[in-house]
This record gives structure tokens, C-alpha cells and sequence, in this order.
């Protein structure tokens, strides 16, 4: 049985349905958090959809800083198959193992709706199934989908045949040459085409598991899992399972999907509630527990993306003139009158108020743990900064 490791990262939101769909297809998959270094002998390693740190930034920019990423790309130098699906694409590209960027839409907007794509490729894991030149209807759901490169480096993409997946029909999203997808140039390193294997779009869900299959177990096993597929999707519908043989599987059709979406997002909230939020205008009334594993000690002088690495994405970034304050959970925020507040000046630390144990600063804070901040009921948190130097 072939080995699947599944990277997590703050902010993705497939990694669940990209676990499922692996262990459907067969193999062990098993998740990898992002300050994992060790992939635990993975054959084949999978960066799932999401909003990675929130997007902060832009897309990927500061996933591409985890520590599980040195892993991932001696995996990927060392010949290991590497799936990038949605953001896991975009972390690909700024990590440097697959060529150009994915920057917004060109009509500034978010898509989500089928689009017909042609494969160009079949020489790599992911698309060794297909026949070059067949055609796919599958669905996108991207905000930053516009792959763009050099123009050296785009016509040496398509002078070595490095474009895996092209649209056709129409281009949604402005992307050079029509690219929907591309591979490194060992053919092991593939995005899933700018989000277009969604795996929260569950009706994709056996396409990818396809895909897997080839890269995990070989060609000659995938029609036996496409068909196991197949009767687990019909039961989840409510369509009899006792067919036999299963009808042939086929390629995902357009799709209309607003019900299932909805019915996905509702399965997302009950497994992972939000906390409550405040009423627009009045403030929360209780604590609400905070649990992470993102802690550390932040210093005097720390950059932005430096506290980003060491506590995760804020809730909420201000940013006024030279100053720029970053918000962080800690489970105190009623009783403390606070959320814990990082402060940077120019860009560098410069104050930190920490209440969650997690948080914690080496410099000298302006309202240490042992000082309770006045607040006045009803009134929303307003902070001042110090006049600029003369």
C-alpha cells in the first residue's frame, strides 16, 4: 500500500475531503502538519485547497515559509510525485517547484462554475489516464486562478511540453496561453490546474481519486477503484448499490451543484464551529476557549511575516500611517477587555500585549499579563497611535 501524506496548513479547508478521497483510492494517507519536517516516507505528497494564513499577504506567500515545505522539495527533487490542488498550487509556485504565479482574476472577481479544459499531457502521474487531447468539464473555485510567466519561460513550457492542462471553450480567468495547469520539468511536481479538482465539490471527487490511483498504485488498478468510487458516490445519493458489474465510470459532467454546495458548507460548519460572534455594534459577552499550536516568543525588531510564522494568521490587521497593528485570539477577550495585540512601527515589532499563554514577548510590553486593560461597557476597541517623530 502506497504511502500519502496530506499537508495542513492554517486556513486549508479540503483537507479532510483530500484524506477521504486518498484512502478511497487505496493508499495510507495520513495527515502532515505544516511545522512537520519529517513526511514520514511518503510516496506521493498532496497540498490540499484552502486560504493558507488567510491568504495574507497573497496567496501562498507565507505558507511557502513552513518548515514541512524544505521536505516537500527535497521529496520533490528526489523524484516523489507532489499534487497541488487550489492553494496547494499557488504554494507550489512561490515555493519555486513549478514555474510562474498565480495572480488575480482578470475581472478582479471570485468564479465557481464548470469550465472545459484539454489535457496536453499524459506523461506525468496525475493525467497518465487520459488520452492527449481529451477533453474534461470540471469545476473551478478561485479568486487567484490567472496563471502568468515570463515569456522565456512560457515558451520553454511549451517547447518541453510542460503544459499539463489548457482551457478551451473559454478562458475564465485570463490566464497566458490558456493555461490551466502545468509540471516541473521532471513531470512529477502537478498542480490540480488552478483549483479545478476542488475536492469540496464532491461530484470531482472521483476524477481525483483517479489521478491518485495512477501515481500511487499504477494504470492497471484504476478502473477497479474508479468503480468502488463510483458505488460509494451513488450511495451517498441514495441510488441502489446492487448493480453488478457497477456501470462504467465516467468523466464529471457539468456541474449544477448550488444544493450540494450548500449541503458541503453546512457538513463544514457542524464539524468545525465558528465561535460566537459579537452582534454588529455590541460586544461579546462571554469568552470563548482558544486552542493552538501556533506559539512562540515574539522579539523586538520581528518582522511581519516573522510574527506570521510563529503564531499564525491574525483575525485582524489595522494598519494607520507608519503603524500597523496585528489582532490575535486569546480566549480572554471579554474578560481581558483585549485580544492580544502585536504593534510594529516600519514594519518591526515594537510593543506586544499577550494574554494567552501561548503569546508570549521578550521585550517590555506596555500592559503586561498582570495589568487588567479599562474598558468601557459597550464601547468597541479604539487605538491611538503616538504622533510620528518630529
Amino acid at each position: 500500500m502506497q504511502r500519502v501524506a496530506v499537508v495542513v496548513f492554517p486556513g486549508s479547508n479540503c483537507d479532510a475531503d483530500t484524506l477521504d478521497a486518498a484512502r478511497a483510492a487505496g493508499s495510507d494517507a495520513y495527515y502532515v502538519w505544516h511545522r512537520d519536517t519529517d513526511l514520514k516516507q511518503a510516496d506521493a505528497v498532496i497540498l490540499p485547497g484552502g486560504f493558507s494564513y488567510g491568504d495574507y499577504l497573497r496567496s501562498g506567500a507565507i505558507a511557502r515559509f513552513s518548515p514541512v515545505l524544505r521536505a516537500v522539495s527535497a521529496h520533490a527533487r528526489a523524484g516523489g510525485a507532489v499534487l497541488g490542488i487550489c492553494n496547494g498550487f499557488q504554494i507550489l509556485c512561490e515555493a519555486g517547484l513549478l514555474p510562474g504565479a498565480l495572480m488575480r482574476n482578470a475581472r478582479l472577481k471570485f468564479l465557481s462554475r464548470p469550465v472545459h479544459v484539454r489535457v496536453e499531457a499524459t506523461d506525468t502521474p496525475f493525467t497518465a489516464s487520459y488520452e492527449r487531447g481529451e477533453g474534461l468539464t470540471l469545476p473551478i473555485a478561485h479568486g487567484d486562478g490567472r496563471y502568468v510567466a515570463d515569456a522565456q519561460t512560457a515558451a520553454e513550457l511549451e517547447a518541453n511540453g510542460q503544459v499539463v492542462l489548457r482551457y478551451v471553450t473559454d478562458n475564465p480567468n485570463g490566464s497566458m496561453h490558456d493555461i490551466a495547469g502545468v509540471c516541473n520539468a521532471g513531470r512529477r511536481t502537478v498542480p490540480a490546474s488552478s483549483f479545478l479538482w476542488r475536492l469540496a465539490m464532491r461530484r470531482s471527487t472521483l476524477a481525483i481519486c483517479a489521478l491518485l490511483m495512477v501515481a500511487t498504485s499504477g494504470c492497471d488498478q484504476v478502473d477497479t477503484a474508479k468503480a468502488k468510487l463510483k458505488l460509494a458516490w451513488d450511495k451517498l445519493r441514495g441510488r441502489s448499490t446492487t448493480q453488478s458489474p457497477p456501470p462504467a465510470p465516467v468523466r464529471p459532467a457539468t456541474d449544477t451543484a448550488a444544493t450540494r454546495v450548500t449541503a458541503e458548507q453546512e457538513q463544514t460548519r457542524a464539524q468545525h464551529p465558528r465561535p460566537p460572534a459579537a452582534p454588529p455594534g455590541q460586544a461579546l459577552t462571554r469568552d470563548v476557549p482558544y486552542v493552538s499550536d501556533d506559539t512562540g516568543t515574539v522579539n523586538p525588531g520581528m518582522s511581519e511575516r516573522e510574527v506570521y510564522e510563529l503564531w499564525a494568521a491574525p483575525a485582524a490587521v489595522r494598519r494607520v500611517g507608519a503603524y500597523t497593528y496585528l489582532f490575535f485570539r486569546n480566549g480572554c477577550e471579554y474578560t481581558c477587555g483585549t485580544m492580544d495585540v502585536v504593534t510594529l512601527q516600519n514594519g518591526k515589532v515594537v510593543d506586544v500585549i499577550a494574554r494567552w499563554d501561548g503569546h508570549r514577548y521578550s521585550g517590555e510590553s506596555s500592559s503586561p499579563p498582570g495589568r487588567v486593560p479599562v474598558a468601557n461597557p459597550g464601547d468597541s476597541l479604539h487605538i491611538t497611535p503616538p504622533p510620528p517623530s518630529p
